[in-house]
């Protein structure tokens, strides 16, 4: 037996109201759950496992770690900070892709070996420090990043590029918002320390660096090296 047109009308609406109630209370529900990881944060756990089981595809997955920076307008500069860098003003990019990460040692290792570039200074003869493969490159010259790049098939970030890519569209003063919070970044502190030996003793200051950099040691809570993402 047909319902008739006007019950068929009724039943028709209240499947729509009800449909759209559900579909009300999932979205609260979601809309209270905590973020997806975003793209980088994804990478960075598929690093680490590539690291941790010594996987000879970590340096093709880090080259593969990279996110887009859509085209538009961001706020460049400051009005409040060094005179370099006022004023405030509005940019506009191109989209571009930017690596997640920093350039690791396994990575740069791969350029040493296929164009035979001087290593960076802490290097041994049998290559970056033992442990260190996710760790981020340091030592080199901006024409040594710059000739990695280009063997890799990038480019170095432009300033504004790599502004935009930190801080964002919404004018934020750090990547994670406005306030300063040193728990969100690596900092060894010792800026007095550091400028007093480079004036005294410059060969020895940086023969000591270099000895950090091979030992990265993990001392009393002090930064060292860390592995990228970490």
């Amino acid at each position: 037996m047909q319902r008739s047109s006007g019950k068929r009308i009724f039943f028709d609406w209240l499947l729509v109201v009800l449909t759209a109630a559900t579909l009300f209370t999932a979205v609260r529900i979601f809309s209270r759950l905590p973020l997806l990881p975003s793209v980088c944060e994804r990478h960075a756990l598929r690093i680490r496992f590539l690291a941790v089981t010594g996987s000879q595809s970590l340096a093709a997955e880090l080259d593969s770690s990279m996110v887009l920076v859509p085209a538009g307008e961001f706020g460049m500069g400051s009005n409040t900070g060094p005179a370099d860098e006022h004023p405030l003003h509005q940019v506009y990019l191109d989209a571009f892709r930017i690596d997640c990460f920093e350039v690791t040692n396994t990575q740069y290792s791969q350029f040493i070996i296929a164009t035979g570039r001087t290593p960076p200074p802490y290097w041994s003869e049998q290559g970056y420090p033992s442990g260190q493969a996710d760790f981020p490159v340091v030592g080199m010259s901006w024409y040594d990043a710059s000739a990695y790049c280009g063997w890799a098939g990038k480019r170095l970030p432009t300033e504004a590029e790599w502004e935009k890519a930190a801080r964002g569209v919404d004018g934020r003063l750090y990547p994670w918002g406005n306030a300063w919070d040193p728990s969100r970044a690596n900092l060894y502190l010792v800026d007095v320390q550091v400028s007093t030996a480079l004036r005294d003793d410059p060969q020895l200051a940086w023969d000591q660096a270099w000895e950090y950099l091979r030992n990265s040691p993990q001392l009393s809570g002090d930064p060292a090296l860390a592995s990228v993402g970490s």
